[in-house]
């Protein structure tokens, strides 16, 4: 068997189709963090698979769009503005968010008032997905608030419980989008 091209230390046993090499399932697993796996991945997919089993935390398994295109939202913001950011601030963000929303469901105003320049460019980025998905514009799924209040609380859920886990938001969705 031939060593990896990657690392060349180890037996190349999987055909990594965005290499378009035989890679070993060490750096399979490593440079599947770094680069965009094609979903069609057998390996991606185990991975996942193997991931929300191990986690045994079943609000994982619903996937709503929106919950989806947060996720996707926040890593983008961790990856490029808001290198250190922290579940911390998206929950103390999302908290604030969630009575927003809720206070709109019954047509009352509500404008927080964010000082702190993290949590604002957070809520900003939150408050856009959330106008793109009340809108329904080109390629997001149009939403009520009262579903959007919904899935806000059960993204909440959902980084509490991992956090209670001691598991990483960032790098378990890093993983399974």
């Amino acid at each position: 068997m031939r060593k990896c091209l990657l690392c060349n230390k180890r037996t190349s046993k999987r055909f990594c189709p965005y290499y378009q090499k035989n890679i070993c399932s060490i750096c399979c697993g490593e440079k599947r963090k770094e680069i965009n796996c094609p979903k069609d991945c057998v390996y991606l997919k185990n991975a996942q698979t193997h991931l929300k089993e191990k986690l045994s935390l079943p609000l994982l398994n619903y996937e709503e769009d929106f919950n989806k295109n947060l996720r996707k939202e926040l890593i983008h913001l961790k990856n490029t503005r808001l290198k250190d950011l922290k579940e911390e601030e998206i929950l103390e963000v999302l908290e604030i968010i969630i009575e927003k929303v809720r206070l709109e469901t019954k047509n009352l105003i509500y404008e927080p008032k964010i000082i702190d320049i993290r949590k604002q460019l957070i809520y900003e980025t939150i408050e856009n997905l959330i106008k793109n998905h009340s809108d329904g514009k080109k390629e997001y799924k149009k939403y009520d608030k009262e579903t959007i209040l919904t899935l806000l609380k059960l993204e909440e859920k959902i980084i509490k419980e991992l956090k209670n886990k001691e598991e990483d938001y960032f790098k378990i969705f890093s993983l399974l989008s």
